[in-house]
Order: structure tokens, then sequence, then C-alpha cells
């Protein structure tokens, strides 16, 4: 059962909702100009949307006239037929989201369709535990795909508020996409700096998250929140995450891997800020676990 949905204001005219663990929630956001809304994300179900809806409706903000899905997967995706329904958006993605969208919406949705696909390895069976607890009847499921695609860069008006949506993709969806309040200094991130997920063994390739943090860093932005992060980070945790995960990647490039608290140790007197141990072992784990995918790197989740 999801929870009560909560929402805060990461600049002026730009809300979130908390994420929620119970359903896998993501967050959404909501970019007002003087003379349109825009949402990252429509949430992974009819009900998700309407609470936030709900949620903003005391903040008086103009008509939703656009959606951006940040990625396909279906917690981003599931909610888009609430917003169709009231306010007919112009939904945007990249043409690798719009492609997979169109696909799924295709399938059956049903315990039985689902299960068979989870058989096949097509399908996630954590995620089919998450579905169930926000959807427990996906009969009548409808998928909205995106009614405009773009390849690398688009930009939005809002009436004084412009919203770049720029491709990036990353190792949890090749085809994830960043949102950019230029006027705000608030970058959505979506899901782009989380693990692979469709795949054997959560990871990280090295080029391609060190490239990705690069690019986030890159924008002029001081607030920037990630899909399924209950809290923004701000530029100073965002070069601090950077920093660990290239100190790990370094430590453990050896064959000779230090054990978990030989590197608990030296992050603590390379970087002298507090990190648990917990976290220090989940990040070398990982490496153990996933030098044949490309020699991955950990979870943030």
């Amino acid at each position: 059962m999801p929870q009560e949905l909560r929402i805060n204001q990461a600049a002026e005219g730009v809300w979130w909702s908390m994420p929620d663990v119970s359903t896998d929630r993501p967050i959404l956001g909501a970019v007002a100009g003087t003379d349109a809304t825009l949402w990252v994300d429509a949430g992974a179900s009819p009900a998700h949307a309407s609470a936030f809806l709900q949620a903003l409706s005391a903040h008086g903000l103009p008509p939703v006239r656009y959606v951006v899905y940040t990625h396909w997967h279906w917690d981003h995706v599931w909610g888009g037929s609430e917003l169709q329904a009231r306010y007919q958006p112009t939904f945007i993605a990249h043409e690798l989201t719009r492609d997979k969208i169109r696909a799924q919406a295709r399938l059956r949705w049903d315990d039985a369709s689902m299960e068979e696909r989870i058989r096949q390895g097509d399908e996630s069976a954590p995620s089919f535990e998450h579905m169930k607890a926000e959807l427990p009847s996906r009969e009548g499921l409808i998928l909205v795909p995106p009614t405009v695609s773009f390849r690398q860069q688009l930009e939005i008006d809002l009436g004084g508020v412009r919203c770049s949506v720029e491709h990036v993709g990353g190792d949890h969806a090749s085809d994830s996409a960043l949102v950019y309040v230029r006027e705000r200094g608030v970058l959505f991130l979506g899901d782009a700096l989380y693990t692979s997920f469709y795949a054997v063994g959560k990871h990280y390739t090295r080029q391609t998250i060190f490239q990705l943090l690069e690019r986030v860093l890159s924008f002029d932005a001081e607030t920037f929140l990630l899909g399924h992060t209950p809290f923004p980070l701000t530029r100073e945790h965002t070069r601090a995450l950077q920093e660990v995960l290239c100190r790990v990647a370094t430590y453990t490039l050896d064959d000779r891997l230090p054990t978990d608290e030989v590197v608990h140790r030296l992050l603590q007197a390379d970087l002298r800020f507090p990190l648990s141990p917990e976290f220090v072992s989940e990040l070398v784990d990982a490496f153990k676990a996933g030098e044949a995918v490309c020699q991955p790197l950990v979870s943030l989740r």
C-alpha cells in the first residue's frame, strides 16, 4: 500500500514528491512558468499522478501542458493516462523511450502474462511485486506513448522558465534523459545515475558512470534530484559522490583487492568525511561480483 504522498519545493515554482519504497514510486516533478506547468515523469499509476495533482492544487500552478518521461520504466510512465484524461498534455521523451513505450503498450499486464515474461527473463520479479502493490489489478491499464520525441536535446519555454531535456543514457537505462530547469538551477536526473536494472547483477560500467557524472556536474545547477532518493543532492554532495566512486574504482582495480575494512580506512583518510562501513562494503562487494560486466560499480539506491 503506497504511503501518503508528500511534496517539497526545490526552488520557486519547482516542486517534487517524495519517493515511496513500498511500491517503488519515484519522485515526480512539477515546474511552473507563467503560462504552463511541465511534469517530470507521470508516476507509477493513475492514483500516483492523481495524488501529486491533489498535493499541488493548493499552489495555484498553471495547467499541465507538458509531461517528460525520463525513461521507459513502468514506475515513471503508468500514471500518464490520468494526465491525458485531465489535461491532454504533450508527452515528450527520447526516441528510444517512445519506441519502448509503444512496444510495452501492446503487452498484457495481468498476473499470468507477467509471470510468463518473468520466466522468460523479460521482466523483473521484484518489479512485479511492486506493480501488484501499486496497481493490484492492471486490467484496463493504458500506457500513453510520447507525442513528441527527440534525439539529443529539446527546450521548452513555460513562460519565463525554460526546461532543457537532454538524452544522456547510462547503465540504468540507455534512453535516460535529464530535465534542467535553467532559471531555477534545478536538475532532475530521473534514474540515470543508478545501476543497471534489466541485467544479471546490478552494475555500473566505469566509463559510463564517470562520463555521466561529468555531464551532470557541467550543468549550472545547485539542486540535483534523483528518482528514488528522498532528498536533494547539492553540488557539493554530487561532487563528493563522484570522488567516492573514483576512489573505490581506483582501490579495486588491483587484482589483490583490499578488504572492505581497508577500503573504508582509505576513504576515511583520503576524503575526511564520514561514510558508513555498510555503504563501503556494498561498493566493494559490487566490484568483486561484477568485474566480468565491464568493471561495474554499485547501486546508489
